[in-house]
């Protein structure tokens, strides 16, 4: 068997740590990472506590790496938590090299000691469908399912843009107008992003800026915001594009603003459409099959409390 080492946290190794995190990220369906710099940004946060990074080495390379982050009423990852009183710390699952899969197990087990040692009540990580054994090495580490985000707590639907256009109407479309629409539609970011008004109206109007902006989307009647989204292509897959936020009042305006953005994405060359299925957007998953969507992969929030 390798004799691994083991590190905590120490300045120098975001490059190596960026490149496993890509690694890893480039195989999923929609992939999400840190870069070195971001890396080095969280680092150099007053906050940061070096014992919530560990780094597993074979001889002088690095071969994953696992992060966590602790706070009283911060440790969880996802919205609206009612949590037992007490410290909980949050982490990703293991990012690893290919052919050092057992190196996820093991940090994991690191990870759960040291968080012991400091006096964290419960740990909270996300598991998804887009890794793979994420969710069976997870229930064997004495994890269980949120009961409030379990697997299918949101789901990824995706739209294969290779088909083609949708044959249908979308008279209540039209783009997003900052002069009419900013205060109404930012104060929906706002409150889907847990963002100040003030932070919001400065997303959205950046947001607009964006070279790489797909579409920027509302539906509204008497000055009322009845539909609103904007689709943005992946900073590491740019045929890969998602609606990062969509809302809707009725099936009808759901149902125009999918089909307005696919109509964009294809003109933008992309190859996929994904949607964050996830809250009231659940109902309407029927809507997302009869428009040619399929439901790709699923996640949930797992718990457990450290004894």
């Amino acid at each position: 068997m390798t004799n691994y080492i083991f590190k905590k946290y120490e300045p120098g190794f975001e490059i190596e740590q960026a490149q496993i995190a890509k690694e890893n990220a480039l195989e999923w369906l929609w992939p999400y990472t840190h870069t070195a710099e971001s890396f080095k940004k969280i680092y150099t946060n007053s906050n940061f506590d070096d014992d919530t990074v560990l780094y597993c080495f074979d001889n002088d390379s690095m071969v994953g790496y696992i992060h966590a982050e602790i706070g009283k009423g911060e440790g969880v990852i996802g919205p609206d938590f009612d949590e037992e009183n007490g410290i909980g710390a949050s982490f990703d699952f293991p990012r690893v090299k290919k052919g050092f899969e057992d190196v996820a197990a093991l940090l994991l087990e690191e990870l759960i000691v040291i968080m012991k040692r400091k006096g964290i009540d419960f740990l909270q990580t996300r598991v998804t469908t887009m890794r793979e054994n994420n969710q069976q090495i997870i229930e064997n580490f004495g994890f269980k399912p949120h009961p409030d985000f379990p697997m299918g707590y949101k789901y990824y639907y995706v739209y294969d843009l290779a088909k083609g256009r949708i044959e249908q109407e979308t008279p209540n479309v039209r783009n997003f107008t900052a002069s009419t629409d900013l205060k109404e539609c930012s104060k929906q970011i706002s409150s889907f992003l847990n963002m100040l008004p003030s932070e919001a109206e400065k997303f959205v109007l950046e947001m607009e800026k964006n070279i790489d902006l797909v579409s920027h989307l509302v539906i509204s009647k008497e000055d009322t915001i009845e539909a609103y989204c904007y689709a943005l292509p992946n900073y590491l897959k740019e045929e890969m594009i998602a609606t990062f936020y969509i809302d809707a009042t009725s099936e009808e305006y759901l149902t125009e603003l999918l089909v307005k953005t696919i109509e964009r994405s294809i003109e933008k060359k992309g190859k996929k459409l994904l949607i964050d299925v996830i809250g009231v957007l659940l109902k309407y998953e029927e809507t997302f099959v009869k428009l040619g969507f399929t439901k790709e992969a699923t996640w949930g929030i797992y718990t457990k409390r450290l004894e």
